[in-house]
């Protein structure tokens, strides 16, 4: 089936870590260790929250904590372990849980803690004990502290560790457990009911181990079971897929590159920057079949003299750069005006145009801030206030990597290809003016501040979004004074308060201190603003639909200015 032989066998917890079994190792290409307490909490109630889960005579009930997949690997010294490449979340936070049963029933005065020791730690006589599973160098450290000392959880060090919270949650929990343990089965002592929910542990739950020969197989076996019903990622298929075909010559060097890769765009971000690497540099991808147009990539280049290990320097290359366009920083390699302009592209949420962004950067470099001007503009004009789908705008860019793969130059001409999509500036204004805005989210703050930015100069613009706040002049909740002030009824009022018009900026607390007040109240404060867009509405005498509208014309105008289709 495979062409290699799997061992397969149904193990309870003692029996995976017994005293005579081989250390485990997780690689360093796997993420670390990322149970947050909702895991960890929904684990332990699987266990322990339930009333069957001891029968009457004392006996723990099963519960299965599905497979681990490890595979065979011997180290230069001659000494073996088991790679873990599937379950180290579980694994982990089994160990823990027994650290801490450990831990509590030494402190009882218990002597019953050899089994605990024997499958937590690893060492021939004379030797220092170590914890027999092996996690990544950011976390074995703290992972070696708390299997021999929980309570060191406390310090300061480790506060923020996920590995600390985990076992913080976990000694809460079996507290908490083991006094209703008490009460139920009215037991003399808490030890008597923490030995009784470490032998659930021990003896009950159980997991499907299966073993591959090599790492190859193991690869080999994911895709297997991918393609049998096992949900993974592509992701997961896809690094899956480098590891089984780049060789054992190379595979630590892929390992070190794999783990650059996922820590420049994020874990979360993986499969969402593959498929971005997959249309920028050879051909459009949907996310359902990128794991097939990866793979057929991957088959390619294995047949060239860089083979697959020049793939993954390749996209390890694309991720270092990609970075910086999914969250620009003003450490990015690029001039402070594009590194601006992209910041305000991730703030619009713009994410289609990614691949022609990225292509730009690895093989159009001079190019990159017009492109992403270009992006802005075409962002604002035709997704944001035209308020069509980005599905078309996502085959626009695609075709623009196609004419970037083929001519890396060719960049005025691909973005030419945007302006089929750009309302002109008639048809631009007249939305804009029209515009309701029911969520003011930072997409609309940072719209503001490019129009504020229009009439400001110096000190009067504004830097970033993050410092001021959205007003609604026309209160969204008035009070009945700014209502009659107003002379609009309750309705009316809700109608015109979300107008773009109706739309400023103010310093955060005076946001906070004119709250649903009228118009004669704040204007004051509009008086007082160093803002350029407030300058207009503080000598107005009034607020009402009239000025509303007037104003929604005038920031329309300006829209025109701050959005230009000049290229």
């Amino acid at each position: 089936m495979l062409g290699a032989t799997y061992d397969v066998t149904e193990l309870n917890v003692e029996g995976l870590l017994k005293p005579d079994s081989v250390a485990f190792e997780v690689p360093t290409f796997q993420r670390r260790y990322a149970w947050r307490s909702e895991e960890v909490e929904e684990l332990l109630a699987d266990l322990y929250e339930n009333d069957d889960w001891m029968s009457k005579s004392g006996e723990a009930l099963p519960y299965f904590l599905g497979s681990i997949v490890l595979a065979k690997s011997r180290k230069s010294d001659g000494s073996s372990t088991d790679l873990v490449l599937d379950g180290q979340q579980r694994i982990t936070t089994v160990s823990l849980i027994l650290a801490v049963f450990k831990h509590k029933l030494e402190m009882l005065g218990s002597t019953e803690t050899e089994t605990f020791k024997s499958c937590l730690l690893t060492g021939e006589l004379g030797e220092t004990k170590v914890p027999k599973i092996k996690l990544q160098k950011e976390d074995e450290k703290t992972y070696v502290t708390l299997c021999t000392f929980p309570d060191q959880c406390a310090e300061p060090e480790f506060r923020k560790n996920l590995l600390v919270q985990a076992v913080r949650k976990i000694s809460a929990g079996i507290d908490e457990y083991s006094m209703d343990l008490m009460k139920k089965h009215q037991l003399h002592t808490q030890q008597d009911a923490l030995i009784r929910m470490a032998k659930r542990l021990l003896y009950s739950v159980k997991f499907v181990r299966i073993t591959a020969p090599t790492e190859a197989a193991a690869f080999r076996l994911f895709e297997t079971l991918n393609d049998r019903g096992l949900a993974l990622s592509a992701a997961d298929l896809i690094k899956n897929k480098i590891f089984s075909d780049c060789g054992e010559k190379h595979r630590d060097e892929v390992r070190e590159s794999w783990k650059e890769i996922t820590e420049a765009v994020g874990n979360d971000e993986v499969v969402n920057f593959l498929r971005n690497f997959m249309i920028a540099f050879y051909k459009s991808s949907r996310k359902e079949t990128l794991y097939d147009d990866l793979k057929n990539v991957i088959e390619e280049k294995k047949k060239m003299p860089a083979g697959v290990i020049g793939f993954v320097t390749e996209i390890k290359e694309a991720a270092l750069v990609y970075k910086h366009i999914a969250s620009p920083t003003d450490q990015a390699p690029w001039g402070s005006d594009t590194v601006e302009t992209l910041k305000r592209i991730n703030t619009f949420r713009a994410r289609s145009c990614r691949p022609a962004l990225l292509i730009c950067a690895r093989r159009a470099l001079p190019s990159l801030g017009k492109l992403a001007r270009a992006v802005e503009v075409t962002t604002v004009r035709y997704s944001i206030v035209g308020e069509h789908k980005p599905v078309t705008l996502e085959k626009a860019y695609a075709y623009m990597c196609k004419g970037l793969r083929k001519n890396p130059k060719a960049v005025d001409e691909v973005i030419a290809e945007l302006a089929q999509f750009i309302p002109k500036d008639a048809e631009f204004k007249e939305n804009f003016s029209r515009l309701d805005v029911d969520n003011v989210s930072s997409t609309w703050r940072e719209i503001l501040i490019s129009l504020n930015n229009i009439l400001a100069t110096g000190e009067t613009r504004v830097q970033g979004p993050d410092k001021v706040h959205v007003e609604h002049i026309l209160p969204r909740s008035p009070a009945k004074a700014a209502l009659i002030e107003a002379n609009l009824t309750l309705k009316e009022a809700a109608e015109l308060s979300s107008r773009i018009g109706n739309l400023t900026l103010l310093d955060g607390k005076k946001n906070q201190s004119v709250s649903n007040k009228e118009f004669s109240y704040k204007r004051p404060f509009f008086e007082g603003s160093e803002i350029s867009l407030n300058i207009n509405i503080s000598k107005q005498l009034k607020w009402g639909s009239d000025e509303i509208e007037a104003r929604s014309q005038e920031l329309a105008q300006l829209a025109v200015q701050a959005w230009p289709w000049v290229f």
